[in-house]
């Protein structure tokens, strides 16, 4: 049988590589090594090329992205992951792991990242033995299949679109408070993929108990034996630019995890932290019969639905869960919803900034919840709509126009502390502008800018 590459790396590795790909148009392979890491690109490379995303000189030991390449990159950059899929789809449809896998899918409906590991070894003739590397191969191809659209890839398991999944299995315990789990994302997010001695070493021991609750929750995956890497549900919590809404997301993160139906099973209950850990050790299994260790438990949940802003107090040590309806990631605005109408709840503090150019001054309020909201436009913030309105419907033939709006956007903007990532990541996009001339790598930005500004420009 002839020589056949299997993908060993998921395709939230491939998108970092891509969208952190020098601009350069060719780039050495020592440079990448240096850049990357040569253990790492060793096992993209492979997979890369698979997937047509990049052009390997192996006589000169270069390497660049391909036209296809090029075009991931954009549809990434400016987070259109529909348009991204449909990029790698067909090419993805003919390579034969991913023909295997699918047509294996349309049998069984469901497959565990093991049990597609073992088909993969059993269908090319792969000597492993190891369970581990039966899920590493086994959940690469799975998030490269379910990316594109061919299956649902989820906590180890992929299923045909619209097959439902019955998990047995109860969720881990919750020994770790919100802020621990929000330290070892951020910890990760900045280093993408860390071994377990690393963690240890800069996090402490109790590290390698509370990262099976990250594991549990999404935020972080195990993609080789002791060793984890951030999820885009894990970066997306602890990016700097989403903090005003880390509640919004860290509630949908509980929802959308084993956790949810013991949230519901709570909801408009009034309990102590006792109580909850009461119920965490009678629907969990925590076996505990301790007072203090139901309680310390019961702690480190209420600091869970606290951040999600699901617990209202009642009085000194009593509180209330509070009921959430058909909860969706549209309800999760629904609050950045009433703040763009000026709806405000009576009881939160409101300060006031303004914003300065020249006389003109647009009046933003900052609330703890919602982040800054435009409460009185005037001329100044026009200018800002204006410079807007040409950066996103430009074309190829406004190339000077569009960079001209971008610098005067910047200029808006630069002064303000708040919108520093913005701006940060504007100047980056106007760099990367200039080569590849595609408009739609400023949309993020502006969606960016409207978070900051807490409305639709």
């Amino acid at each position: 049988m002839k020589n056949i590459t299997l993908p060993y790396v998921r395709i939230g590795l491939i998108k970092d590589f891509i969208k952190k790909f020098p601009q350069e148009d060719v780039c050495e392979l020592d440079d990448i090594y240096d850049l990357f890491g040569k253990s790492k690109i060793s096992n993209l490379l492979p997979v890369l090329q698979l997937l047509e995303l990049v052009d390997y000189d192996k006589k000169l030991k270069t390497l660049k992205l391909s036209d296809l390449g090029l075009k991931f990159r954009i549809a990434i950059i400016t987070n259109d992951d529909d348009l991204a899929g449909k990029l790698i789809k067909s090419g993805i449809e003919e390579k034969e792991p991913f023909k295997f896998v699918s047509n294996l899918l349309i049998t069984k409906n469901i497959l565990t990242s093991e049990e597609i590991g073992k088909q993969l070894a059993f269908k090319f003739s792969k000597r492993w033995d190891n369970p581990l590397t039966f899920k590493a191969y086994g959940s690469a191809t799975a998030s490269i299949l379910s990316y594109v659209g061919d299956g649902i890839y989820s906590r180890g398991i992929l299923r045909l679109n619209g097959q439902k999944i019955k998990l047995k299995k109860k969720p881990v315990l919750p020994s770790c408070s919100f802020n621990t789990i929000f330290k070892i994302v951020e910890y990760i997010s900045k280093i993408k993929e860390v071994d377990l001695s690393t963690l240890i070493n800069d996090l402490g021991k109790r590290v390698s108990t509370e990262i099976g609750v990250c594991i549990e929750l999404g935020l972080i995956e195990k993609i080789a034996p002791k060793q984890y890497y951030i999820t885009e549900k894990g970066y997306r919590l602890v990016e700097s630019f989403n903090r005003e809404h880390i509640p919004e997301i860290w509630r949908q993160t509980l929802f959308e995890s084993e956790y949810r139906e013991l949230i519901i099973k709570l909801q408009e209950k009034e309990i102590t932290t006792l109580d909850l850990g009461n119920f965490l050790n009678r629907y969990i299994g925590g076996k505990w019969s301790s007072e203090l260790t139901i309680k310390t438990y019961g702690k480190k949940f209420m600091s869970w639905l606290r951040e999600a802003n699901l617990i209202e107090t009642i009085s000194k040590g009593k509180y209330r869960v509070i009921k959430v309806n058909n909860f969706s990631k549209k309800e999760t605005m629904l609050k950045s919803e009433l703040s763009k109408e000026g709806i405000l709840n009576s009881e939160e503090k409101a300060h006031f900034y303004e914003i300065e150019d020249n006389k003109n001054t647009v009046k933003i309020q900052e609330n703890s919840s919602n982040g800054f909201q435009l409460k009185k436009a005037n001329i100044g913030y026009f200018r800002l709509g204006k410079q807007i309105g040409i950066i996103t419907s430009s074309s190829k033939g406004d190339f000077e126009k569009t960079i001209n709006a971008v610098k005067e956007l910047i200029q808006l903007c630069e002064k303000y502390e708040y919108l520093k990532d913005f701006n940060i990541l504007i100047k980056d996009h106007l760099q990367l502008y200039k080569e590849i001339k595609d408009n739609r790598l400023f949309f993020s930005d502006i969606k960016l800018l409207e978070r900051k500004l807490g409305f639709d420009l």
